[in-house]
């Protein structure tokens, strides 16, 4: 190697100095031709980068272009989801007011069925430049459904539809997002239950409550909170007067808490006892105590209920929304679908008004639904007709107006009552039909009464009472305490039922909906009554079969008044001997008690005192032929689910 000396490295030029430390022997002429070999891969490597580069810019521009398009396609989608939605919430509000969705074209679409959605369903017509609409059909006629949660089995109609809820842009692009779902909506009869508590708030509260020994059977739910005890003894059980089996769960959307419900009566309280296996064996075994206080929020808590009773009592479910008080006011849902029902396999009859039947009077008035809606047919009922010129031979009176008929020491009033005959309006009815050559209804009678003038009625007037009678008028001309097949009575006033009701051979599925549910006996006499103890009649043993949507006075300001044992409202001293002493008579109650809310015309509270009653033996439970679907009368109040089936974008 070649010395290098320090003159060459301070030429400046570290090539040359490169150049002077070479080895021996190399070829020196192939040096610049890897210069040129370089500059091309060099070259060709930028050709490759700026390729790269333009294809990556490329890629830019056109994921922005797709990210805009999908920006777009979410405003769409977005807006046809919201489509979607309203038009699933117009059927499943369609139910709980209890009109039976068909299609949107019956309810507010065009020809082909589309409904626009507006301000006044989300708060605004547009989402991002699309408007929205929505198209229903249904899918299927009704059919059986059960579900089982549980140890519990419900049975449901169901519904199935097909919704599409559709976008448009509103730039005249034409650009469209459609989306398809096919939602079943659960229809679950009330009747289902022995108890059901809904509503909201403190009013959704099951007192679950009692005084005298007691024994209950069958489905209890609650919205609220359960406050429950005995101060004797209290079994709950799964099985009914006769042995046979009941089903038997309590669901309970709040807290459960063994003692009276705060603000009302106080006073010491024994558990419940209360079945642990629904084995339908006609005893109590086996059986545990229900005492203590558990809480929704404590899983804990849940957990004990659950294996303790076998699932037979639960905490923290689901609230249940029921329809409300306003169906049944004076030119409500009842009153309108009674003279015209819209299924061909329901009648209906209306009886409203005050004072003697006279057509066209201003006395009760009475419509029927057939041969064409609202029919008036007073003039046939005064006459004892089937049809004009027709008499019934051995006519039973149906109807009668009974003015300051009997006191009612609770509310404080004289009551006025039409008195109805159900089994022999039902028998004048039958031979309408006949005139007529039509058939009964497949699926029985909605009858609508009140002695309200309108809507606006509250029932107040000092020291009169307006109701409604359901009693046998004439038991010597052979009416019965029956009815001829399904029947559902609604009325905006208080009721009173009086003597053995739907307890002739064979018993039918009746539902009375109404503002307070009152009981007397069948030894009830208009003339006894008045209001001091020593006065009270003495009732002899009594039973109802029928479910009952009545309303409470809730528990508060000191007055225990809104529980379950109070939902029946009494006027008798419930025992054999003076009243407050002796063996209690006993009153049998086989149906349903649901409340769905606070009464607005019978609204004086309970009050512990011999004027007012003396407490029966109560035997309350579920109906168990309520199990079966073709039980059910008409109409009656239901809690409504929906539940997506498929969906399509």
């Amino acid at each position: 190697m070649n010395s290098v000396t320090m003159s060459d490295i301070f030429k400046g030029d570290k090539t040359m100095s490169v150049h002077k430390t070479r080895p021996k022997g190399r070829d020196f002429s192939s040096l610049d031709g890897e210069r040129g070999s370089t500059m091309i891969v060099f070259l060709m490597i930028l050709a490759v980068l700026a390729t790269i580069a333009a294809g990556t810019m490329s890629a830019i521009n056109l994921n922005y272009q797709a990210s805009g398009a999908h920006r777009e396609g979410n405003k769409g989608y977005y807006a046809a989801e919201t489509a979607l939605d309203v038009g699933a919430g117009r059927i499943l509000f369609e139910f709980e007011n209890l009109s039976e969705y068909t299609n949107s074209t019956a309810f507010g679409g065009n020809a082909q069925g589309w409904v626009n959605v507006t301000v006044n369903d989300v708060g605004f017509d547009e989402i991002n430049g699309f408007s929205m609409d929505y198209r229903v059909t249904q899918d299927t006629v009704r059919f059986f459904y059960q579900t089982q949660t549980g140890p519990n089995i419900i049975s449901h109609y169901a519904y199935q539809f097909n919704v599409e809820g559709r976008a448009t842009a509103t730039d005249g692009s034409g650009a469209t997002e459609t989306l398809k779902e096919t939602m079943r909506v659960l229809n679950t009869p009330l009747v289902q239950y022995f108890l059901f508590f809904g509503g909201n708030g403190p009013e959704a509260d099951l007192e679950l409550n009692s005084g005298p020994p007691q024994i209950s059977w069958g489905r209890v739910h609650t919205n609220g909170n359960l406050y429950y005890g005995a101060q004797t003894t209290f079994n709950f059980r799964d099985y009914d007067m006769n042995n046979l089996a009941s089903p038997m769960t309590w669901s309970v959307a709040g807290d459960m808490f063994n003692t009276w419900k705060p603000g009302g009566y106080s006073g010491p309280l024994n558990p419940i006892i209360l079945k642990t296996e629904a084995n339908g064996s006609g005893n109590m075994t086996p059986s545990a105590n229900v005492s203590g206080t558990f809480l929704s929020s404590n899983p804990a808590n849940v957990a004990t209920l659950d294996t303790t009773w076998n699932g037979y009592v639960q905490l923290g479910v689901p609230i249940k929304v029921a329809p409300g008080q306003t169906q049944f006011v004076r030119g409500g849902f009842y009153e309108g679908r009674s003279t015209n029902p819209q299924r061909t396999t329901v009648h209906g009859l209306k009886i409203v008004g005050q004072g003697a039947l006279v057509v066209g009077g201003t006395g009760i008035q009475v419509f029927a639904s057939e041969p064409t809606p609202d029919t008036d047919v007073t003039d046939l009922i005064a006459n004892g007709q089937s049809s004009a010129g027709v008499a019934i031979p051995n006519f039973l009176t149906p109807i009668l107006d009974d003015p300051g008929a009997f006191w009612d020491c609770r509310e404080g009033d004289r009551v006025s009552t039409t008195d109805i005959d159900l089994f022999a309006l039902e028998t004048w009815y039958q031979a309408y039909l006949n005139d007529l050559g039509r058939a009964w209804p497949d699926d029985g009678l909605l009858i609508y009464t009140s002695r309200s003038p309108d809507a606006a009625f509250l029932n107040d007037a000092a020291g009169v009472l307006q109701a409604i009678r359901f009693r046998v008028i004439n038991g010597a001309t052979g009416s019965l305490p029956g009815v001829l097949d399904e029947t559902t009575v609604a009325t905006d006033n208080p009721y009173y039922v009086q003597g053995d009701f739907n307890t002739n051979a064979p018993t039918q599925g009746v539902a009375i909906v109404g503002d307070a549910y009152n009981v007397l006996s069948n030894a009830w006499n208009d003339n006894v009554k008045v209001c001091n103890g020593s006065n009270s009649p003495f009732p002899t043993q009594t039973t109802h079969n029928l479910a009952i949507f009545s309303g409470i006075v809730p528990t508060g300001g000191g007055v225990f008044s809104g529980a379950f044992i109070n939902y029946p409202r009494f006027h008798e001293c419930w025992q054999q001997a003076v009243c407050g002493g002796g063996a209690t008579v006993p009153m049998n109650i086989n149906g349903s008690l649901i409340n769905l809310w606070a009464s607005s015309q019978g609204t004086s509270r309970w009050q512990l005192s011999g004027h007012f009653y003396n407490a029966p033996q109560r035997n309350y439970g579920w109906d168990i032929n309520f199990d079966n679907p073709e039980y059910w009368p008409p109409f009656v109040p239901a809690i409504y689910t929906m539940e997506r089936d498929s969906f399509v974008e």
